[in-house]
């Protein structure tokens, strides 16, 4: 949480903010401009500094200095704050349940030094050469090498050490002596949505500069960086993603960087690990579908089958999958020349490519028909949308070659009960639609307020909305709240009577029981 938002607030000048991304001219007492929002001929977009907000006549696009950068800079609320902080040199302090303030300087640093390293290093510059990669993606990836030499270790030394072991930049051996696991390693600097580096991927260069055998190894996870929250590239493609409403996801750094080059633009890869719900709600809040292009071999199936089942518990169902031919992977068609293969590639729904995988691993036999039928029931039971899994089980059937009533799901008898509280669920269905409501629960609400959702409402607060939230967003018998604020007044009142029941029945001395309830009912009053 940000403490001195409100003073924070008051301190920006629309104007100084939106002119560092739009061209204003002055015209009477506003600020008119091109939209960056919609495609215009004559200057629609309008700031009033008096006012403080800026409106569009033309697309309807409207709000204050931190809606423009949120929209502008894709960012969440708190990166916002941050990125005009940094262009109002006003400096942002928080509370205890936001993120600390993160010092990036080591980790630039490190950049700059694996950067120079590449420069210096024949064999592993040509090494991207002959991949097809240009010096200036080169360039506009930041790509570099950790070489053998102790020279890097030396700048973590003179640097922060502690800071170095907690991003995994550095390891200890047996003797407490310092080594970098990048050694001898092609670099790979993975960012967060603003751009700024967070870690760092590598990749063997060969077994001689080397005495790892994994091809590819990333930075550990840290209090900044965690892979299921990260799409490598997209600070570079989340403005294409928005333009073109589609995000192609790839494996490897390598096939992002090529695609990039090839003209790609809406590109980005997973870090390691498989689609998870926090890297689809990055995609999905541009408004975005996820084509996924994985590799063709075994394991580039696999990761797509996993990727579905992502997308399937998400309830995104109109994503597709891009079918390659001719090459193992995206990087090595564009190295070869073939980029229209991969421009004129076939699209396949999902849901569609998932049942075909099935008809063809399984055979033609009754017993192998049967069992494509058993897996295809479950991948189907998985879908939460009525109309979308009655039209997949028609179209599994005549797939399948099996009748339709195999394919059914049974509906129990027995409905499950909520597995939370409806009020809660509430708020959190319009935090899930308006984001920014998120400050209204936190300013007004502690975590603990919430019974049956607390974990939700603390991812929402990081920007993630997990497996619950989008459960809960997908649910129809759940209402938004008629009045948000009387939701939250709700929530507490619960709460409150919830904590208080508590006190009174605990073994605490009668002095701290009085003590602690009347802290309860004076908060209470902030709400009349």
């Amino acid at each position: 949480m940000i403490k001195n938002l409100s003073i924070f607030k008051q301190s920006i000048d629309i104007y100084e903010v939106i002119s560092n991304f739009v061209s204003l001219k002055k015209s009477g007492a506003n600020y008119v401009g091109s939209c960056p929002f919609h495609s215009e001929k004559s200057g629609s977009f309008t700031v009033s500094v008096q006012k403080n907000i800026y409106h569009c006549f033309g697309c309807g696009a409207g709000g204050d200095a931190i809606d423009f950068v949120q929209k502008f800079e894709k960012l969440d609320f708190n990166e916002a704050c941050k990125k005009i902080a940094d262009i109002v040199g006003f400096t942002l302090e928080y509370g205890e349940s936001s993120a600390p303030k993160i010092d990036t300087s080591l980790l630039n640093k490190s950049q700059d030094f694996f950067k120079s390293c590449l420069e210096n290093t024949k064999k592993a510059k040509d090494y991207f050469l002959n991949r097809g990669i240009t010096e200036e993606s080169i360039q506009k990836w930041r790509l570099g090498f950790c070489p053998l030499s102790f020279a890097y270790t030396k700048i973590i030394e003179e640097k922060d050490i502690a800071f170095a072991l907690s991003a995994g930049l550095v390891n200890k051996d047996s003797s407490a002596r310092i080594y970098t696991p990048f050694s001898g390693r092609l670099i790979f600097p993975i960012h967060n949505k603003m751009g700024n580096v967070i870690a760092f991927g590598a990749r063997i260069l060969d077994k001689e500069s080397s005495n790892q055998n994994a091809k590819y190894i990333n930075s550990k996870e840290s209090r900044f960086y965690l892979k299921k929250q990260t799409l490598y590239g997209y600070h570079l493609a989340k403005y294409a993603i928005d333009k073109t409403k589609e995000a192609i996801v790839v494996e490897g750094y390598m096939d992002a960087i090529a695609l990039h080059q090839a003209g790609f633009k809406n590109v980005v890869a997973t870090c390691g690990t498989a689609l998870t719900s926090e890297q689809i709600a990055s995609i999905t809040k541009l408004g975005a579908k996820a084509i996924l292009c994985f590799d063709t071999d075994v394991a580039g199936i696999s990761a797509t089958s996993r990727a579905i089942d992502s997308l399937i518990h998400c309830g995104i169902y109109d994503s597709e999958v891009l079918i390659l031919q001719g090459g193992k992977d995206p990087c090595e068609l564009i190295a070869a020349n073939k980029i229209e293969t991969i421009s004129n590639a076939k699209r396949i729904p999902i849901i569609q490519y998932a049942i075909e995988r099935l008809r063809k691993h399984y055979g033609d036999t009754i017993e192998q028909k049967n069992k494509a039928a058993v897996e295809t029931k479950i991948l189907l039971s998985k879908i939460k949308n009525d109309f979308i899994r009655q039209s997949y089980i028609k179209k599994a059937s005549e797939v399948l070659g099996v009748d339709k009533k195999f394919l059914y799901i049974k509906q129990e008898i027995n409905i499950a009960p909520k597995k939370f509280n409806e009020c809660e669920a509430s708020v959190v269905k319009a935090v899930v639609a308006r984001p920014e409501l998120i400050e209204r629960v936190i300013d007004w609400l502690d975590y603990d307020d919430f019974l049956t959702l607390q974990d939700c409402v603390k991812n929402l607060v990081k920007d993630i909305v997990d497996a619950q939230a989008r459960e809960i967003a997908l649910d129809d018998s759940i209402p938004l709240p008629s009045h948000f604020g009387a939701s939250l007044k709700a929530i507490y009142e619960t709460s409150s009577k919830r904590k208080i029941n508590a006190i009174k029945n605990s073994s605490l001395p009668l002095n701290e029981k009085i003590e602690k309830i009347e802290k309860i009912k004076d908060r209470i009053l902030q709400w009349h």
